[in-house]
């Protein structure tokens, strides 16, 4: 028994690892290379979000913009994938004002992602150095 216990144990160990956590650096850590790579920055509130589908960008969410920190725009609509281990993002309409760094893939097609979106809250030091640090760069 103790055999087949011990087997068990090595063939298990043996299996490959599922991730089932995003994990992000603080944004403020990387704020400057994500403004540098990103398309559109924006601070919006999400007026709309659907399943665009099964696989992939599956979420969608429309924003309205109400400051165009780099690009400009007054509606954006943008994708992301499923929350969990993708880094995705469900966005509930009108569930407060996003910082949101906005990607372009080659097809066009816009995207952000967990690590790259947060609510603003002013009790939260990071998003608020983060706008801060943003102020700074298109100066």
């Amino acid at each position: 028994m103790r055999k087949l216990f011990c087997s068990l144990v090595f063939i298990f160990s043996l299996l490959p690892a599922k991730a089932f956590a995003c994990s992000c650096a603080p944004l403020d850590t990387y704020a400057y290379q994500a403004y540098q790579e990103a398309t559109a920055v924006i601070l919006g509130v999400p007026t709309s979000a659907r399943s665009a589908g099964e696989s992939g960008f599956s979420e969608e969410a429309t924003f309205t913009v109400v400051s165009a920190l780099k690009g400009s725009a007054e509606n954006l609509r943008v994708r992301s994938r499923k929350p969990g281990p993708g880094c995705g993002v469900t966005f509930q309409p009108n569930s407060g004002l996003y910082l949101v760094f906005v990607y372009a893939k080659e097809d066009g097609m816009l995207y952000t992602t967990f690590c790259s979106s947060a609510v603003i809250d002013p009790e939260n030091a990071e998003v608020t150095s983060t706008l801060k640090l943003i102020a700074g760069f298109r100066k």
